[in-house]
């Protein structure tokens, strides 16, 4: 039985995911809080603990790694929506959307650099890295330096037989999101900003992961992939 190591458990994309994972997997479910969801599988053991602190994913992925010797998946979906201009930022939103969608990133990269190998490392970038979106400064700048990082680390740890990718997602139907989805116009409008006229769906990535994490398809590192509608490639929706 393969197992994986999945942080941010509470978002509604990583739930969809460890549940199609503990199907015929271990799956330890990092939360930073009391789970959202709920999970009847044996097969998923639940930890709650912070994971935006070095030493405390570095003991933590160490100890994993000692207890058990067959994980071959490592994911991260904490993150947060910002969405404002540079100008309207502040030095505590700065720190805050860096802290949540990069150096809970970046602890987990290390800690997986010094403890594992033979193993798909996953995390969550955003469409907004590909194209420009008005007002998205902050959030694209957190999740460009997860693009780096990937591509920087697939070099790094290939000797390691560590795969490095992260998914692009444009707007995702999840509770993180909801705030743009609140009503039947904001959601209207919202779809029309994409090629496809659809908000995403969490299995929409969570599909797309499940992929990338199993070691069957283990010839995919170094890639940032847009699950968005196209709308990072499309630059003008075609009309009916």
């Amino acid at each position: 039985m393969n197992s994986y190591i999945i942080f941010g458990a509470n978002s509604d994309i990583a739930a969809n995911l460890i549940k199609q994972l503990s199907i015929a997997n271990k799956v330890y479910a990092i939360a930073r809080s009391f789970f959202t969801h709920t999970y009847s599988n044996t097969n998923i053991e639940q930890i709650e603990t912070a994971f935006n602190d070095f030493n405390v994913v570095d003991s933590l992925i160490t100890e994993l790694s000692i207890k058990d010797k067959n994980i071959v998946g490592v994911a991260n979906f904490s993150g947060s929506i910002f969405i404002k201009p540079s100008h309207l930022t502040n030095e505590l939103d700065y720190e805050s959307v860096m802290e949540s969608n990069f150096k809970t990133s970046f602890a987990i990269n290390r800690a997986v650099g010094k403890s594992l190998s033979n193993c798909s490392v996953l995390y969550i970038s955003t469409t907004a890295t590909m194209v420009g979106i008005a007002n998205h400064d902050l959030i694209a700048a957190s999740k460009a330096a997860i693009n780096g990082m990937v591509i920087s680390s697939a070099a790094s740890y290939a000797h390691k037989n560590l795969r490095f990718n992260a998914i692009a997602p444009a707007l995702v139907d999840t509770k993180l999101a909801k705030q743009f989805l609140a009503n039947e116009a904001s959601r209207k409008f919202s779809e029309s900003l994409n090629p496809l006229s659809k908000i995403g769906r969490p299995e929409d990535v969570a599909n797309l992961a499940y992929f990338l994490l199993n070691p069957d398809n283990n010839w995919i590192t170094g890639q940032i992939i847009a699950v968005d509608g196209g709308m990072s490639t499309i630059r003008q929706k075609p009309k009916g």
